[in-house]
């Protein structure tokens, strides 16, 4: 599980200069974060295939908790009420 540890710190850390990179050149403060989040999540990819199954834990912990985010301007666009937002997610 060490690896798992390793390639996590060191993508993040990797994630963090590359977002403080871009925007010392200018990009937008947003898309610097989610380049430099991105960069930092891919640390768990080469970890997938593991025996203790714990980055695939992580991973979909991960995605669970964003997806929904992902939906809920579609959901608004369509013409659904908060309640029934909360409803269908």
């Amino acid at each position: 599980m060490a690896a798992f540890r390793q390639h996590l710190a060191f993508s993040c850390a990797l994630g963090a200069g590359y977002a403080v990179a871009l925007r010392y050149v200018n990009f937008e403060p947003v898309h610097a974060a989610l380049a430099g989040a991105l960069c930092g999540v891919s640390g768990m990819l080469p970890d997938l295939d593991s025996d203790s199954g714990r980055p695939v834990r992580e991973l979909f912990g991960l995605l669970a908790a964003v997806v929904p985010l992902f939906l809920l301007r579609r959901l608004e666009r369509i013409g659904l009420t908060p309640e029934g937002t909360i409803l269908v997610l």
